[in-house]
């Protein structure tokens, strides 16, 4: 039997194994047209409604490589594939398939559900979310390692030859690569991924799925057919209440669950409280397996805290058949909802929008109480879809419905506008780069020069890949995009004449309607006026540095080009230089050099702040803020660890406003050693929102500690890593 029958042999084994372990006796639509590429080694691009199956594709992949790798090499070392640029490295005791989700919650339940449904082939599966647990050692001996995007970063940054050994990285909800947060961190991670490894990407809602499996050179399997048909109604009332006690008296009739969206936390926890009596009444009455002593037992056993001001309103809740789940409950109390949900024992739950990408929850209908969020701006057209698709869960009902309510006639409309196409289809958000300015664009150069120590051609071939060229390149109709990053990185010690570049990139841009209107030079500043078709764009020229208010590419836009070019030469060169030519600039800045070989590499500094993944400006501000600010002021532990928390990055406005509301409740956790569950009662917050705050506040101060050292700061050092301890010390006994 020749290699390739024993391997075709092993896979069809291989598949009824696991078909069999997942009670699967039909194949759906998408996973149908999945199957033949399992056993390809294609990037693929998988777009599928939710519930059609696309985790099981992903899994038959990862299981398909890791066990016929195992039993080929006899329960030994691994060998890697011949896949371009990778080396070829027999020193890691297995091969590896990553798993990329965007939150913890997805995280540890796909680590679960490794652990316990695949069971029988005693998989080695690494969970790696935080410093707390990475274990290099156990990393590089895992078969298949689970994280999220931003931490697998951190991981490659400090492991870097771990990538000779990993043969297929599966992104879950990729279309995140156009979120405004977290897109640049992914696109970073793809544009260093593709070409190394196999990509996997699995999402349910995507305008461009052909634009992302081109860009990744991938192949795309699309199908818009969901297992579980699903009805949009929209209800235009003053008076909610009484449409919503009818659908929900409807669904725990028939022993259907529903889920109720709320635009913010606060509203989803005075709806459960709101409709608790009604839904109680309708589960004594109707459910049948609403057992009150039941769950009450159930929620003792786990040991859930009961004097936390979420934990206590979750037993109170949860007794009468709902409960709402949010980002504020620790991860316990929402594994204990989630859990007696899934066993039908919640038959109402009330949440946000974190749940609409969340945990797999079976429910027959979806409610959209608020399709705008707290700050009143719209759901994005992915996570609305996101959550309506929650409704109809294959294996549980015939049919899905999803209910939104608006308060008039025009919000319907919009509504439908936003939403819905004319043919009444779907209409999804166009996942777009968020490598947008020059500041990501240098975060995004920093990184890639950090784990890849790249010449400067290789450099350019790299960025060549990003998502950001891919898009440029599209604009330009498909000219290369080479001479356009050589400009903006190198500049004056490009190969080729600047000025031979620089007319090149009128490809770029389409300059015929055009116009200058109007000029004005002040004291020590120009402004220049654009007719640019219908829209007036103003672009100043002060101390050498350009500003836009285009909506165009802040990196380079049309007018900036158009201002530059009707310079004489030499000015042209010293504006462009100023503005442009990153790598010079970060050369010049130190942050990075060139060693031996022409290989550019970070500095310290570019290393430490590659590791604070974050932007220039940013790490700037915190060098100044620790030599001007906290070593005049010589800050003891508590002072020092206000002022850390004050320095924090406001990443969920909604919750956190400032940071300090906080300020006590850590202070007397982590410096007074107070019990934490008495902090909470005291100070009314959720154990989830308290945990994350520190948990946030020491990766910080991890990342301050080198930066300290750098400067020559020790004692601010020494305060930092003890300040740490404290941290790590405080946040973990409460585990």
């Amino acid at each position: 039997m020749t290699l390739l029958q024993q391997e075709e042999d092993f896979f069809s084994s291989l598949i009824k194994a696991i078909l069999k372990l997942k009670q699967i006796t039909t194949l759906t639509d998408i996973q149908k047209k999945a199957f033949k590429e399992i056993e390809s080694e294609a990037n693929l691009v998988i777009v599928a409604p939710s519930g059609a199956g696309k985790s099981l594709i992903a899994e038959l992949i990862v299981l398909r490589s890791t066990l016929y790798e195992r039993k080929k090499d006899g329960g030994g070392n691994s060998t890697t594939r011949d896949y371009p640029n990778k080396k070829q490295n027999n020193e890691s005791p297995s091969q590896k398939s990553i798993f990329l989700v965007p939150l913890r919650a997805l995280a540890e339940e796909k680590t679960k559900d490794f652990l316990t449904t695949y069971k029988p082939f005693k998989l080695k599966v690494h969970l790696s979310m935080s410093d707390v647990d990475f274990n290099e050692e156990e990393i590089l001996n895992s078969e298949i390692i689970i994280s999220t995007y931003e931490r697998f970063k951190v991981i490659l940054n400090r492991i870097p030859q771990l990538l000779d050994f990993v043969e297929n990285v599966v992104v879950d909800e990729f279309h995140l690569l156009g979120n405004k947060s977290r897109g640049e961190t992914l696109e970073t991670l793809l544009t260093h991924l593709v070409g190394k490894v196999r990509l996997v990407l699995l999402s349910a809602t995507i305008a461009n799925p052909a634009e992302i499996a081109s860009w990744l050179h991938a192949k795309l399997l699309l199908s818009e057919k969901r297992l579980v048909p699903l009805e949009y109604t929209i209800i235009t009332t003053l008076t909610p209440e009484n449409e919503i006690k009818k659908i929900i008296r409807e669904n725990v009739r028939a022993q259907a669950q529903m889920l109720i969206f709320s635009g913010t936390r606060k509203k989803a926890e005075e709806n459960a409280k709101e409709y608790a009596d009604f839904i109680a009444r309708q589960c004594y009455q109707f459910s049948k397996t609403f057992d009150r002593t039941e769950i009450q037992d159930y929620l003792e056993r786990l040991a859930l805290p009961k004097e936390t001001p979420g934990n206590a309103l979750i037993y109170e809740l949860a007794q009468k058949g709902t409960a709402f789940h949010h980002a504020g409950l620790s991860r316990e109390a929402k594994k204990a909802i989630e859990d007696l949900f899934k066993r039908k024992k919640i038959q109402v739950l009330f949440c946000t929008e974190t749940l609409g990408a969340g945990v797999n929850l079976p429910a027959r209908e979806v409610i959209i109480l608020d399709t705008r969020r707290w700050n009143n701006e719209w759901l994005s057209r992915n996570i609305f879809h996101q959550i309506a698709g929650r409704a109809g869960r294959p294996g549980y009902d015939d049919y899905g419905k999803c209910t939104i309510f608006t308060s008039d006639q025009r919000e319907k409309n919009a509504i439908i506008k936003r939403f819905w196409t004319r043919e009444n289809k779907l209409k999804f958000d166009v996942v777009k780069s968020q490598i947008t300015t020059l500041t990501t664009l240098e975060k995004m150069v920093i990184g890639v020069i950090y784990t890849s120590k790249p010449t400067f051609k290789e450099l350019i071939e790299i960025l060549g890949r990003s998502y950001f060229n891919f898009r440029e390149e599209n604009e330009r109709k498909g000219k290369s995009g080479r001479a356009f990053f050589e400009l903006l990185l190198r500049g004056k010690t490009t190969p080729e004449p600047f000025e031979e570049l620089f007319q090149n990139l009128e490809r770029k841009f389409q300059l015929e309607n055009l116009q200058i209107v109007d000029q004005f030079e002040g004291e020590n500043f120009q402004r220049i006026t654009f007719r640019d078709g219908q829209e007036t764009v103003m672009l100043f020229l002060k101390g050498g540095i350009i500003n836009c208010n285009c909506n165009g590419s802040k990196i380079l836009c049309k007018h900036a080009f158009l201002v530059m070019q009707k310079m004489p030469r030499e000015l042209r060169k010293k504006i462009f230089y100023k503005n442009y030519a990153i790598l010079d600039r970060l050369v010049a800045e130190g942050y990075l050099k060139e060693i031996p070989g022409k290989r550019l590499t970070t500095t310290t500094k570019g290393t430490i702040m590659a590791e604070l993944n974050v932007s220039k400006e940013r790490f700037e501000m915190l060098r100044d803020w620790l030599i001007y600010t906290l070593q005049r002021k010589k800050p003891t532990i508590t002072s020092l660890l206000i002022e850390c928390l004050k320095k924090q990055p406001n990443l969920e406005e909604e919750i956190f406003g400032d940071n300090r509301e906080f300020l006590q409740p850590i202070y007397e956790h982590i410096i007074l050693r107070r019990d934490f569950k008495a902090i909470l009662r005291k100070n009314e917050l959720f154990e989830g929102d308290l945990f994350r705050v520190e948990m946030r506040l020491r990766e910080f101060i991890a990342g301050l500690i080198p930066l300290a050292e750098f400067l020559g700061l020790l004692s601010l050092k020494e305060r930092f890593e003890q300040l740490a301890f404290l941290l790590t010390d405080a946040i973990f006994n409460n585990q």
